[in-house]
């Protein structure tokens, strides 16, 4: 027999179970990720729920889950709602200023191990790091005498970079800048620069999924003019950053490979690789200078 609740003012405590059986009817788009919820409500591991089902959980945290299941259901990503999002299986804290991590961006990290593993290298350069997961899982997977540079313009993403550098224990490993691209001037040339740019075209911008372009910052979604400004910025300004035999690694929109191709060419760029997803999308240019 189905335990029949009062929604909208849960008496005294609910067990998870029955919180689950009402959100579940409740707000089915957030169906997938409650037990996520429950494990963020309780401060518990996500597999707490399933061996604690019966476990009675008082009306304020009934309330807080009730509240966030109808958020996730309205659209909100339940990166969001965590604060973090996991990229490479591990962890990463995520803020306003940052983008959530996505799966597509796993290819420029597997294009700079693949680049460090030909031709070695001891310095990194992120560009736009945001989180900081993509340099930050590179020196994960890399020897310790590899460093990495991570700037950004908005110093909140650079906080949250430093916390995902604290996190997994690489912060004296990374420098941290805040400066707009076409402003920034290493010490040193660096033998790897790789980017996740803005690369939505401007007049797209309004037309973005409601979960994209009402959490994800305009500023690190926004390419500017057929998505391109930050892709010219860069090959125009750092090639004479980078070691004569380094690589320039870009994380591309669909169909934009044409596009920056011929922007790299009119910049003195070769393209030296190509790297597409599992459906056969082009997703990541590798290039050296000529």
């Amino acid at each position: 027999m189905i335990v029949q609740k009062s929604f909208h003012r849960p008496q005294k405590s609910w067990t998870v179970h029955e919180v689950l059986q009402v959100c579940r009817a409740r707000f089915p788009q957030a169906s997938g990720v409650l037990r996520s919820v429950i494990a963020h409500a309780v401060q518990k591991p996500f597999e707490w729920s399933f061996v604690h089902s019966n476990t009675c959980l008082d009306r304020p945290l009934v309330l807080n889950i009730i509240s966030w299941a109808r958020k996730v259901h309205r659209g909100m990503p339940v990166a969001r709602l965590l604060g973090y999002k996991e990229f490479f299986s591990k962890k990463f804290f995520i803020n306003s200023d940052t983008l959530e991590p996505r799966p597509e961006t796993e290819y420029v990290v597997e294009a700079a191990l693949e680049a460090l593993d030909k031709r070695g290298g001891s310095i990194v350069l992120d560009l736009g790091a945001g989180s900081g997961c993509i340099a930050i899982i590179v020196l994960l997977n890399t020897k310790k005498n590899l460093k990495a540079i991570l700037l950004d313009k908005v110093s909140g993403a650079l906080d949250c970079a430093q916390k995902n550098a604290y996190l997994h224990g690489v912060f004296e490993r990374c420098k941290f800048v805040c400066c707009d691209m076409d402003q920034y001037t290493p010490q040193e040339p660096v033998d790897i620069i790789c980017s996740n740019p803005p690369y939505i075209d401007t007049d797209v911008m309004p037309h973005l999924m409601d979960n994209v372009k009402n959490y994800d910052p305009a500023c690190a979604l926004d390419g500017g003019r057929r998505g391109l400004v930050f892709y010219a910025c860069i090959f125009k300004n750092y090639k004479r950053f980078l070691k004569q035999n380094g690589t320039l690694i870009f994380e591309i929109g669909v169909n934009q490979k044409a596009d920056i191709h011929s922007l790299a060419e009119e910049n003195g760029w070769i393209l030296s690789d190509v790297k597409k997803d599992l459906q056969g999308i082009e997703r990541v240019l590798m290039f050296q200078k000529k």
